[in-house]
């Protein structure tokens, strides 16, 4: 199937609109309003609690990471909200949320450089291989524990003055604050104006704890510079329409030490994983639900449920309803109403072997 963009739905819509009208209330070349809309339509369908556990059809992707048994931390791209099912070396892995440590009688927070209740593959026991959910995180790579300098690296030239925003503790411990430069209000973070090169932050951190730029006309790299040595290394990287650094971060606990995928270098986290909400601005980017005639139904429904009146709020409920029939209808036609996800024999190993009499 061809993956449609925003400017598929804006045709498709206009197609309609010249044989029966504009339902959606908002002009054709509005490509603001228009995708206002269809960003609200896709955020419902995202949210709403009758979508299934894997989402639906186009919401999941295929991810790779490479991890080592030092660092077995993976962070997610933004594009992506959670991780749905893990593979670890060939073997599929539990991913537990973050309320499962905290379960009473459990074997409470699981550190990666220790074992778990002696039972590890240090010490010839095989420790239990899970994943833990460690919530979300403001940089998609580690700070070093020594203070450090944030360099803020713009590409394009037309980002030259914008505003990017540092939030975190200094070489102190202590949390530091910043001057909106528009509301003249204290705020948290430092704001940092956006130069080529780069632009070194006037604060040395310990801990950050979030980041914040404009839109931008291309992809912002945030480099870490060590106060002392000067030394810099990657530490995150922010999208064009990206202004608020948030990813989701998990932990791998018993990582074996050896297997198919394990090298010097690491070993290899295969994971499905569910996308996150990314919002369309222009003609094209691709639909963040890859299903015109669902989110059309969702728009129609939208602008129904704005009017103040018993009839229209009757019909968006309809058209909401109809916009869910469509796309459990596209799951069935791109995966099949009968198969299942996994094939369990019913008696046992279904590989034939030879039997004494």
């Amino acid at each position: 199937m061809n993956r449609p963009r925003f400017f598929d739905f804006r045709t498709r819509v206009a197609a309609y609109a010249q044989s029966i009208g504009s339902p959606l209330g908002v002009c054709i070349g509005n490509i603001p309003a228009l995708a206002g809309l269809v960003n609200a339509a896709t955020e419902r369908l995202l949210f709403d609690p009758m979508q299934p556990d894997e989402g639906w059809w186009g919401t999941w992707a295929k991810y790779r990471f490479n991890i080592s048994r030092g660092q077995p931390y993976l962070t997610c791209p933004r594009g992506v909200s959670r991780v749905i099912v893990m593979d670890v070396d060939r073997s599929p892995t539990p991913v537990q949320n973050g309320f499962y440590e905290f379960l009473d009688f459990g074997r409470g927070l699981v550190s990666p450089h220790e074992p778990v209740r002696g039972d590890a593959w240090d010490r010839g026991g095989q420790k239990f291989l899970q994943t833990y959910d460690r919530d979300s995180v403001p940089t998609l790579g580690q700070l070093a524990s020594t203070p450090q300098y944030i360099q803020v690296h713009p590409f394009d030239a037309r980002d030259v003055g914008k505003t990017f925003i540092v939030q975190g503790a200094d070489q102190n411990g202590m949390t530091v604050y910043g001057t909106d430069p528009v509301t003249n209000q204290e705020v948290l973070g430092e704001f940092i104006t956006m130069a080529q090169p780069f632009v070194l932050s006037k604060n040395q951190y310990t801990s950050i704890t979030g980041m914040q730029k404009d839109v931008t006309f291309a992809p912002v790299t945030i480099m870490q510079q060590n106060a002392a040595s000067g030394a810099a290394l990657d530490l995150s990287m922010m999208e064009p329409s990206e202004t608020s650094a948030s990813y989701r971060a998990y932990m791998v606990g018993g990582l074996p030490g050896w297997g198919h995928n394990c090298s010097a270098g690491g070993v290899t986290v295969t994971a499905q994983c569910k996308l996150e909400f990314v919002p369309v601005t222009s003609d094209p980017d691709y639909l963040g639900i890859p299903n015109v005639p669902a989110l059309f139904a969702e728009c129609e429904a939208i602008r129904l449920s704005s009017m103040d009146n018993a009839k229209s709020m009757t019909i968006a409920d309809q058209k909401h309803k109809q916009a869910l029939s469509l796309l459990f209808g596209q799951l069935d036609h791109m995966l099949g109403k009968d198969k299942p996800a996994i094939i369990v024999p019913i008696f046992g190993s279904d590989r034939l072997q030879t039997q004494r009499l």
